[in-house]
């Protein structure tokens, strides 16, 4: 094992980390149709062969109506047009009948999401898929909710496929969604073979085992799966160094909710809260303790399926209500004191970090510590005042694609994340987006996907180390919600590179530009960086924040947006109450619902 290499990996695994793995074969896709594919492709060998193989599946939003497309290459440049049916495309669910029907295991986990608006959010998110899969053969899938109470969430992305010879994984920041796909999603993913498989497999085993009520009086073709130290994976000559990491947010912790919800973060109730008292106190660290005024219109919030009017819903909250209030120990994967593993394996990422990073990120908001750990924000800082740093090139999504997601208050988290970063490294800091459609002059044509959707959680340091999987940048995913990173090396220091070539003249090479760029073109990180400094001199469609903060983030919130807790919360019709939040509403808002952290 290169000594160098290791240097790159934070050591504790109490925070949230697998070992330091050797014997292990990673592969990488560039967006969702390159891994769909593939993915199609492993899942139907496994349905192809015999005895016991199958199909783990955890996910955050997924959809069965996602296209899974035959093999092929990517085009040079990517279209702005959303991709349609083509012929040789398969269903996601196609591709998972045929399977289980000839005798391939289905387990998924899918996250049940809490969110009170819209209403129906749970539906499609993912009660109606969970309760499509288990009318497979041989498949249990599970509506997960074991997550902190009020305003939590699973948002770990992995498919584990089982054949009759070894083992495969799939991680990264892709959902088998849709949108992904359709709308030509800007995403990272890995295929993994050999050790690090199997320990992506027992992320999954870990929570799968939680849910110990669904699990009870299953039958074998129905519950059962290995334990992963039974589980064969392939002997590869491997030639690189993989860590996996892990977010748990930690159910022991204070609820901010509190009274309106139990004392405690935990993960076996319902996400609602219950009005029953005059006026309720929220204590949270950090902001002025404020009042809640006695509200009229409910005794009990949240969504129809926490609130049990939903038929489907007393059942599994019941079954829920029979688990434990917090998550097991005695594995990396999770703890009833939560972990962030993500956090250190980023952190000492940059640490190691001599010259130049990568970053491509959806929020890019984590400009506020979280606990005792610095934010994000801060440890970058420190890192482009390093004399003998170079270059840091980040991509982001554009601040009105996100911000109605975040009740409009992510505006001025992200411009301070941008400010005090561009003010701290000066030109050695460039940040990006794609310009609007408006810029572009492209009318609001529904076949278009323009601009393109930044929903990679990418790092590449020095070309050497690539971390990619769910985190964002923000206080949640390094604290609070379940995620799930993957950290890779390569001890011939070429594929992490070539990798990040590839990115780049998948993100610079659109539709619209004036003249596509070579591999050439991107082969040197710091000389390459003139694209993304200078993409008018070149005719690319980005835009970086060198031409102003206000024209870089010129979101305007409307006036009807201003923040309100109350309907944040789905607290909707309660239209006569004395605010008693007066200039702490933003505070309170964005930390308990928006941006909470879990440590």
């Amino acid at each position: 094992m290169s000594d160098d290499g290791m240097t790159w990996f934070g050591g504790d695994v109490a925070t949230g980390m697998s070992p330091v793995l050797e014997r292990s074969e990673v592969s990488f896709f560039v967006d969702a149709d390159e891994y769909y594919a593939d993915l199609r492709a492993e899942v139907v060998r496994a349905g192809e062969q015999s005895g016991d193989r199958f199909v783990c599946w955890i996910g955050f939003e997924s959809s069965l109506s996602t296209v899974m497309p035959s093999q092929e290459p990517q085009p040079a440049v990517k279209a702005a047009e959303r991709r349609q049916w083509r012929e040789g495309d398969m269903w996601w669910r196609d591709v998972l009948a045929d399977a289980t029907s000839r005798g391939v295991m289905l387990r998924a986990l899918l996250n049940l999401h809490p969110a009170p608006k819209p209403a129906d959010k749970y539906i499609e998110a993912n009660l109606t898929t969970v309760g499509e899969l288990n009318r497979f053969e041989n498949t249990l899938a599970i509506d997960d909710f074991r997550y902190l109470f009020m305003n939590g969430t699973h948002h770990q992305k992995l498919v584990v496929v089982q054949n009759e010879q070894e083992l495969f994984a799939y991680i990264g920041s892709m959902d088998v969604q849709q949108k992904r796909i359709a709308d030509r999603w800007c995403e990272v993913g890995c295929k993994v073979r050999g050790e690090a498989a199997r320990e992506l497999y027992r992320v999954f085993h870990s929570r799968w085992v939680e849910h110990t009520e669904v699990l009870d009086g299953m039958p074998r073709e129905r519950s059962w799966l290995p334990a992963p130290d039974q589980v064969a994976v392939a002997p590869v000559d491997a030639r690189v160094l993989t860590q996996a990491s892990v977010t748990v947010g930690r159910p022991t912790r204070k609820n901010p909710f509190h009274p309106l919800g139990p004392a405690q973060q935990v993960v076996n109730e319902a996400h609602r809260l219950r009005i029953a008292t005059p006026r309720a106190t929220i204590d949270l660290p950090g902001v002025p303790t404020v009042q809640v005024p006695s509200l009229t219109v409910a005794d009990v919030v949240g969504n129809a399926f926490f609130t049990a009017k939903d038929p489907a819903a007393p059942p599994l909250i019941a079954m829920a209500a029979e688990q434990s209030p917090v998550y097991a120990s005695g594995t990396w994967t999770l703890d009833p004191e939560g972990r962030t593993g993500i956090y250190h394996q980023i952190a000492a990422a940059l640490r190691r970090t001599k010259h130049h990073i990568y970053l491509e990120d959806q929020y890019l908001i984590d400009d506020a510590a979280m606990g005792e750990l610095p934010s994000m924000l801060d440890l970058l800082i420190e890192k482009v005042q390093e004399p003998a740093f170079r270059k840091l090139i980040v991509f982001c999504n554009r601040d009105d694609q996100i911000e109605e997601e975040f009740e409009w208050q992510a505006g001025p988290h992200r411009r301070s994340f941008v400010e005090h970063l561009a003010a701290a490294g000066g030109d050695k800091v460039v940040i990006c987006q794609y310009k609007s459609a408006e810029v572009l002059g492209i009318t609001s044509d529904a076949e278009l996907a323009w601009p393109f959707y930044v929903h990679s959680k990418t790092w590449i340091f020095d070309d050497e180390l690539l971390i990619v999987g769910s985190a964002n940048c923000n206080r949640r995913g390094y604290s609070h919600d379940s995620e799930l990173d993957f950290a890779v090396y390569d001890t011939e220091q070429t594929m992490i590179a070539d990798l990040r070539r590839r990115i780049w003249l998948r993100r610079l090479n659109t539709a619209m530009v004036d003249r596509p760029l070579s591999p050439d073109d991107v082969d040197d990180f710091v000389s390459a960086a003139r694209y993304w400094e200078r993409p008018d001199e070149f005719g690319l469609t980005i835009e970086n924040n060198r031409i102003g903060i206000d024209a870089f983030m010129a979101t305007e919130v409307p006036g009807e947006r201003e923040p309100d807790i109350f309907k944040a919360l789905g607290w909707d019709g309660i239209d006569t109450y004395v605010d008693p939040f007066g200039s702490t509403v933003e505070e309170l808002l964005w930390n308990i619902v928006i941006d909470p952290e879990g440590t």
